[in-house]
């Protein structure tokens, strides 16, 4: 059953099971609150202490209180400011890629939080992380991973912005329009943002709707890691309300390659395998009904396994991809690890 909110959470082995979009939201929300605050009491004391006295309804002399106003709007500005920035860079990136961007200036998505045991497979990514909760269904219940959490940060702080900007231009208006100073300008610049703030509104709240009517994706496995050659056995659960013409269960498999070029540091991705699990048609999901289906997986012997180098990344993924009307199109991976066969 799709929630909106869960104040307490449950943990499945060492993995909680709610996502971390709702930590990260808030943490932003948080500082964009900071953020806009402090903008709001800056554009506040500079209209009201650099304005004529006659174009003032109340002004206090300039002394302690302007200098602590400054001082607690600029730290609000600075912390917002920066917070916002540090959880941007934080969301969806694992401890080894944050390194990585500090180090290298690279850009390379790991599935884990941990780099590859150099006692076993060198060069295969560790798959212990993936395999600390269990299924209900089936053995092991897999991370998802956050696609699109950096665009909804955006389109929120974008939103909040422009409806901060809008309100202290309206208020601005309407006292200019009580001393009888009203220009055209003012009213061109507050249209404008008063149009940007409804433009940015309804497509947060749309962004909203997709992510409460489009519910938690739960994909479970067999065993883990997989291995060429072998069979396995994949449960899906889809949660929400909303109505998808096909929803399709694929095997993925993205190369990833980082090389230098002058003084820049590129990074290309491609998906190179892409391999249809399932597929449903006129798929009609209830909040009290998600939808289920348990689908066979066979790995191919020449599938070539996971690899985690410095400069290249094989690496695989179930992937849920749902195709309805508009805003009812999503896509959630799943990430696995494909060992090498051990010979003995």
């Amino acid at each position: 059953m799709s929630r909106w909110f869960r104040v307490w959470q449950k943990k499945r082995g060492r993995r909680r099971t709610g996502s971390r979009l709702a930590g990260s939201v808030g943490e932003a929300s948080f500082f964009g609150l900071l953020l806009l605050l402090g903008g709001i009491v800056q554009v506040y004391v500079f209209i009201r202490y650099t304005q004529s006295p006659s174009a003032v309804l109340l002004e206090p002399p300039v002394g302690f209180q302007f200098w602590l106003m400054v001082l607690i709007s600029t730290s609000f500005l600075l912390i917002g400011g920066g917070g916002l920035v540090l959880t941007a860079l934080q969301t969806g990136t694992s401890t080894e890629r944050r390194a990585a961007l500090v180090k290298r200036a690279a850009d390379i998505d790991l599935i884990n939080d941990e780099l590859p045991s150099l006692s076993e497979h060198p060069g295969v990514p560790d798959h212990k992380s993936l395999n600390n909760s269990p299924g209900v269904e089936l053995r092991y219940r897999l991370p998802v991973i956050q696609t699109q959490t950096l665009a909804f940060l955006a389109t929120g702080f974008l939103c909040l912005v422009c409806n901060g900007i809008a309100i202290v231009l309206l208020l601005v208006l309407f006292r200019e329009w009580v001393t009888g100073n009203l220009q055209i300008a003012l009213i061109a610049l507050t249209s404008f943002f008063g149009a940007m703030a409804g433009w940015a509104s309804v497509f947060f709240v749309r962004q909203v709707r997709m992510r409460g009517g489009i519910g938690p994706t739960t994909v479970e496995i067999s065993d883990h890691p997989l291995h060429p050659g072998d069979a396995y056995e994949v449960y899906m659960s889809q949660c929400g309300r909303l109505h998808l013409q096909t929803l399709e269960v694929l095997l993925v498999c993205e190369e990833e390659v980082t090389y230098r070029q002058g003084t820049d540091v590129r990074t290309e991705r491609r998906v190179v395998v892409e391999e249809l699990i399932h597929r449903g048609q006129d798929c009609q999901i209830r909040r009290e009904q998600p939808y289920e289906e348990r689908c066979p997986l066979q790995i191919s012997e020449k599938t070539m396994h996971s690899f985690q180098g410095q400069h290249n990344v094989i690496q695989w993924k179930l992937m849920v991809r749902g195709q309805g009307t508009g805003w009812q199109s999503f896509e959630r991976g799943f990430p696995v690890v494909i060992a090498p066969v051990v010979s003995e």
